[in-house]
Order: structure tokens, then C-alpha cells, then sequence
């Protein structure tokens, strides 16, 4: 019986010396597969993660270039902006310009019409600044279409009619009749008083 637990004792033993001969695979596995196949896996891995870098890297660049055009698109977008409103600025000044020339040329088309009618009724041309302070041109237009001044003619005889006894003018108009101080008839003679005088005389007048 003893050699039955002998004999048995051997045959664990030798079991148990076969377990320990035995290899067994290491935590990555690399113990199960060929060297070879394991070689060629961590190359594929090493090549996809420099495929990886390749890949982030070549998109940064794409961001960057796009970062760029577009900045540069933004850039062209403002200087063809400025060069807009330079324009645009230069063109309301000279249509601002123009718009000024054209009414001072009709403003001077319109005093020249009323000179003229003012004179054809003996207006005495010395005093015409102060004739155009006191005439009102509301009357007078400009025909754009024909480039005729009307109402002039209209204007110079309110005008001899409102103040043609200040001296304005150097002769009377057919018909009218002024009155002397005390009501005699008679032309009183202004031609020696200053036209501030005259205008102090107006405003008495008009009370």
C-alpha cells in the first residue's frame, strides 16, 4: 500500500513538474500567436497612428488655409467697402456742389429778370441791394423746361407799387399820384435821403 502512495506521489509529481515545464501566455497575448503575426500587428498599428498624425496634421494645415483665405476675403471685403463709401462720399459731395451752382446760376437768372423789369420802370440802380431785401420773390420762378425766368415783370410792379415813394425810382409811372406833405400833390424827393431813412419810413408807413 505504501508503494501505491508512492507510485502515486510520483505520478503527481511528475504532473506537477510537466505544469511548471510548461509556457504559459503573458498578459498581452502575444505568448498565443506567432512572433511574426504579433511583428506585423504592431507595425500596422505603428503605421495607423502615423497615418493619424499625418491626417491631424494635414487638416490643421486645411483650418489654418481656410483661417487665412478667409481673413484675406474679409480684407478685400472692407477695402472694397471703403473704396464704396469713398466713392459714394465723393459723388454726394459733387452732386452737393453741383445742386449749389445750379441754384446760385437760376438765383441769378431770377435777379436779373427782376433788374430788368425793375428798370424798364425807372428803378435807379444804386439802390438795388436794397431793393432785393425788400422785394418778395415768391413770385418769381424758373422754368426748367424752357430756361425762362416768369413772374419777374409781376414782382417789380408790387414792388413800385409798395415802395415807389421811398426813390427808388428816378421817374413816376404813368398814372400814379403822390402826395406832398399836407396832402397836396406833389412828388416828394427822396433822391438825398439814405435808405436806412427810407426803411425807417417804411416801417412808419406800414403801422
Amino acid at each position: 500500500m505504501s508503494d501505491e502512495i508512492i507510485a502515486s506521489s510520483g505520478a503527481k509529481d511528475s504532473t506537477g513538474g510537466e505544469s511548471k515545464d510548461k509556457k504559459q501566455p503573458d498578459a498581452s497575448g502575444e505568448g498565443s500567436y506567432p512572433k511574426d503575426f504579433v511583428d506585423k500587428l504592431k507595425r500596422e498599428k505603428e503605421n495607423l497612428a502615423k497615418g493619424k498624425t499625418a491626417l491631424e496634421q494635414e487638416l490643421e494645415a486645411l483650418k489654418k488655409e481656410k483661417q487665412s483665405r478667409e481673413e484675406a476675403d474679409l480684407q478685400a471685403q472692407n477695402k472694397f467697402k471703403e473704396l464704396y463709401e469713398a466713392q459714394k462720399a465723393r459723388a454726394e459731395s459733387i452732386e452737393k456742389e453741383l445742386s449749389s451752382t445750379r441754384e446760385t446760376i437760376v438765383e441769378g437768372k431770377k435777379n436779373t429778370a427782376i433788374r430788368t423789369e425793375l428798370v424798364k420802370l425807372g428803378f435807379d440802380e444804386t439802390h438795388i441791394e436794397s431793393a432785393f431785401k425788400l422785394l418778395d420773390k415768391k413770385m418769381v420762378a424758373y422754368d426748367q423746361s424752357t430756361g425762362t425766368v416768369v413772374g419777374a415783370d409781376e414782382a417789380a410792379k408790387a414792388f413800385h407799387q409798395n415802395y415807389g415813394s421811398l426813390g427808388f425810382f428816378k421817374k413816376q409811372t404813368p398814372g400814379a399820384n403822390h402826395q406832398a406833405p399836407g396832402g397836396q400833390p406833389g412828388k416828394i424827393d427822396l433822391s438825398k435821403i439814405s435808405t436806412s431813412e427810407k426803411l425807417r419810413m417804411l416801417a412808419q408807413m406800414k403801422k
